[in-house]
């Protein structure tokens, strides 16, 4: 059973986290997931395009190492670290874009 003031105390945090999200989307200021995606995205091309590929398998096993410290298992990291230099490098993909920030005007997607 929920402490008296428990259930009180979560929906403060869910409003302050709600108005920090908004104010982030407001101010269009990218969180640091943001800037990790743009620097991972960067690194990874930029070393195809420069035919440093060496490089790429050192970053991989640097990330993998540290995902693994994490306790992530280290076939499905690297699975998943393999399938962004495909889509980076070979398929020439960018990253998603944030259309929130493009078209702030825009109504909020209806979620069920």
């Amino acid at each position: 059973m929920a402490r008296p003031g428990y259930d009180e105390t979560l929906e403060r945090q869910r409003k302050r986290q709600k108005c920090y999200r908004h104010n982030q989307r407001e101010r269009k200021r990218p969180g640091r997931d943001d800037i990790a995606r743009v620097a991972l995205h960067w690194m990874l091309t930029r070393a195809a395009e420069t035919d440093m590929l060496g490089h790429l398998e050192k970053i991989g096993d640097v990330l993998i190492d540290r995902l693994v410290d994490q306790g992530f298992a280290r076939a499905e990291a690297f699975e998943v670290f393999g399938g962004l230099i495909d889509k980076y490098v070979d398929e020439s993909w960018s990253f998603r874009r944030k259309p929130h920030l493009l078209f702030p005007e825009a109504p909020p997607p209806i979620t069920t």
